[in-house]
């Protein structure tokens, strides 16, 4: 429940709501998160510890797949511009 916004540089370029996720790029690759989330409102979430996330995804492979298409759609549209 709630919103957020995702904040690079002081700029925001996306809003999260109900049923978003985050993170998941940072915790997949062992890497540093490249951006800030910042609540919009009071926040209901569901926070899963970079350990846990594999065994979370396996053991929720409908979670899991719609993190996938997540993912697709975001390189299909950075790659757009290719097109």
């Amino acid at each position: 429940e709630g919103g957020a916004d995702v904040i690079v540089d002081g700029e925001r370029r996306a809003g999260l709501q109900r049923g978003d996720f985050f993170g998941e790029v940072s915790i997949l690759l062992g890497e540093p998160p490249t951006a800030d989330v910042v609540a919009t409102s009071t926040l209901r979430c569901i926070v899963i510890a970079g350990s846990a996330v594999e065994a979370f995804m396996v053991a929720y492979p409908r979670v899991m797949y719609r993190m996938l298409q997540a993912q697709a759609r975001c390189l299909r549209n950075a790659n757009r511009w290719r097109s």
